[in-house]
């Protein structure tokens, strides 16, 4: 399996594939993330559907160098914020 790295590159190309790698990998992680802050499980999956929309959209601006984590986590946070 391709690591972060490599996916956030193809991401970058608009490879809808990569993103749907990725979000395979990070939902589970970022959805407990987010029901631990606002404890409704509908609200955390939500954000997190948002969050990686959010991710796509901007998906040319992303730095394969950074963690792909970091990104997430941020735009979840943003996402909470919202709601």
């Amino acid at each position: 399996m391709a690591e972060d790295r490599e996916l956030v590159a193809l991401l970058k190309t608009g490879n809808e594939d990569a993103l749907e790698q990725l979000i395979m990998r990070w939902r589970s992680r970022a959805e407990a993330y987010a029901n631990s802050i606002l404890h409704d499980s509908q609200s955390a999956e939500d954000a997190v559907q948002e969050a990686f929309s959010r991710i796509y959209a901007v998906r040319t601006c992303l730095d394969e160098d950074r963690s792909f984590s970091a990104y997430l986590y941020t735009t979840v946070q943003i996402e909470i914020g919202r709601a």
